[in-house]
């Protein structure tokens, strides 16, 4: 059955605001909002890195794409904000390509 259909019925079985109440629906709503937040803080240390330094690395690009742990995210991005020259940049590339992934959900 295609999932529109999938939907409808869905729809038709549960009513919409009883479906926004659920705790599933809830759990889901977050997880989108809080990859959401993840991806923006990425795409913004990526901008700032490329329009401060014209910085722009595949590796780093998909290593920081990866990271899903918000504070880390944060603070690359305010020491991005703050680097005072090539020689720090280096140092935060460094940095970042170093640190470890996330382990796997």
């Amino acid at each position: 059955m295609p999932a529109h259909f999938q939907l409808r019925l869905l729809l038709e079985l549960i009513p919409r605001n009883k479906m926004m109440e659920s705790q599933l629906y809830q759990s889901i709503l977050q997880e989108g909002r809080v990859e959401g937040r993840v991806e923006g803080e990425a795409k913004a240390l990526l901008s700032v890195l490329a329009l401060r330094f014209d910085y722009a690395d595949e590796s780093l690009s998909t290593r920081v794409r990866a990271e899903t742990r918000m504070p880390l995210l944060e603070s690359w991005f305010q020491n991005a904000v703050i680097l005072a020259d090539k020689k720090a940049l280096r140092s935060l590339v460094a940095t970042i390509k170093n640190t470890p992934l996330p382990p796997a959900p």
